[in-house]
């Protein structure tokens, strides 16, 4: 356990510095380039986000997962990863002006083709990434990690005071890759021998091409708010959206790939023994819901404030939107956590067909909200949330032997008190004293339910992490 506590300490470490710094930047950023830049980048988010998906293609997880690796396999997936960024990177630049035209944004063809290169950068460091992972070394992923966001970020900002435009936004991401595949090269002593077998790529392919389709299927529906808000409405308000949605996402990734990425290796390894697993489970989720809910639900009541402090007037429209956002994202980490259970018994076809399920689920969504402007999509987006909660705990009874009543069971009376405890301030007192004092009502109502009712929880987590 000491290594899995020492290993979600530095992940925890690598999240939290890169997201706080990546959140600053993007903050100056807004300020200095408007809405209209953001919604460009808008709605070409999904055309990235699926290729980078497809160019992993899954070997990451199934790499992870096995129990040993030989070195062929290393480059067996390095291959398969470069030869397939490549081809994506073709279809984008040959694709790029029909997505101009969808969307009637000239500019977005030239912006594609360049902010494209990631794909192919991002490619050659998967496998550097992956060994650190298996190794637990998130210490080395932190630094590099942190490092390339500042250096990104620090030459954008500069950028951007001389020439504030879109493709300052273009520049920030095309550096940031540039600088980590550098820094991953320097650390991680793997070149790769082009050495291709097909034994291990079956192998690999067999565990992951269903992962795959889940994922793309993920990726895309995620973003198809994107694409159907910068279709139908104006790029402007696609920047409002994707603000508040970015808002939204920063603290739940962060959070997210910390939960995730250290307990699935932890999940894998004690797998066989159903009571560990059921009890370990049982204390992530609980654990998870203390931590991260009064976050997302705070950010939600005091939406309002958090747009007037960190983006200015310009951006007061972002903060009704927010406010369903937050609410709908803090349960993700709760997705995680089931659905990494299901992949840790390489479940993988199950896996799919709950994302199919679940994004027919979206589109009927979708279908009724859309006429009913942005703010009736993201309502549409917050009952859809609760809604995936609920379909994920049903299918992982059958490994945990925890139902999904269980579950709602040890969630629901922490997301009910933290909701009471932010909320109220909020409509009953803040016109008298101010959103600033309702604030510090609702943290310091937070804190004492804390510490009357959860007080051994709060203690054992910190307990854990002096111990390392």
């Amino acid at each position: 356990m000491s290594k899995i506590n020492k290993g979600f300490k530095w992940s925890a470490i690598e999240r939290i510095c890169t997201q706080v710094a990546q959140f600053v930047i993007m903050l100056i950023l807004a300020r200095l380039l408007g809405p209209h830049a953001y919604g460009l980048i808008g709605m070409i988010t999904v055309v990235i986000a699926v290729s980078q998906t497809l160019v992993d293609s899954g070997f990451s997880l199934a790499l992870i997962r096995k129990k040993e690796i030989k070195d062929e396999c290393f480059d067996t997936a390095f291959i398969v990863n470069l030869c397939m960024s490549l081809f994506i990177y073709t279809c984008i630049f040959f694709l790029s002006d029909y997505v101009s035209l969808y969307f009637n944004e000239p500019e977005l063809t030239n912006i594609l083709k360049v902010m494209g290169l990631v794909i192919i950068i991002n490619s050659l460091t998967l496998i550097h990434k992956t060994k650190l992972t298996i190794e637990l070394n998130f210490k080395t992923q932190s630094k590099i990690t942190i490092l390339s966001v500042l250096l990104s970020g620090f030459f954008s900002i500069l950028l951007a005071n001389i020439n504030p435009s879109v493709w300052v936004l273009v520049f920030y991401t095309i550096c940031n890759s540039v600088i980590s595949c550098f820094l991953y090269y320097k650390y991680v002593r793997w070149i790769p021998n082009f050495i291709f077998s097909k034994k291990e790529y079956v192998s690999l392919i067999s565990f992951s091409y269903k992962l795959v389709i889940a994922s793309v299927l993920n990726v895309v529906f995620d973003n198809v708010y994107n694409f159907i808000i910068g279709r139908y409405y104006s790029t402007i308000e696609l920047g409002f959206f994707s603000q508040a949605k970015t808002l939204s996402v920063v603290p739940t990734n962060t959070f997210s790939s910390i939960v995730q990425r250290v307990t699935y290796r932890h999940f894998s390894e004690i797998k066989d023994n159903k009571e560990n697993l059921k009890n370990f489970f049982i204390s992530v989720i609980k654990n998870t819901s203390l931590v991260f809910l009064p976050l997302m639900i705070l950010l939600s009541a005091y939406s309002s404030l958090v747009i007037e402090i960190t983006l200015g007037s310009e951006w007061k429209r972002t903060s009704d939107i927010l406010k369903v956002l937050a609410l709908a994202y803090s349960l993700y980490p709760l997705h995680a956590i089931n659905l990494n259970i299901l992949n840790v018994f390489g479940r993988s076809d199950l896996f799919l067909k709950l994302e199919i399920v679940k994004k027919i689920l979206m589109i009927l969504i979708l279908f009724f909200t859309i006429n009913h402007g942005i703010l009736g999509i993201t309502i549409g987006m917050l009952v859809f949330s609760f809604i995936s909660t609920y379909i994920n705990a049903i299918y992982t009874y059958q490994y945990i032997n925890l139902t999904m009543i269980e579950q709602a069971l040890i969630v629901c009376p922490i997301y009910v008190v933290i909701l009471f405890s932010a909320y109220t301030p909020v409509i009953f007192l803040s016109r008298d004293i101010g959103m600033e004092a309702s604030l510090i009502l609702s943290i310091l109502s937070i804190l004492s339910i804390y510490t009357i009712f959860f007080r051994e929880n709060i203690l054992n987590m910190f307990h854990g992490i002096k111990n390392e």
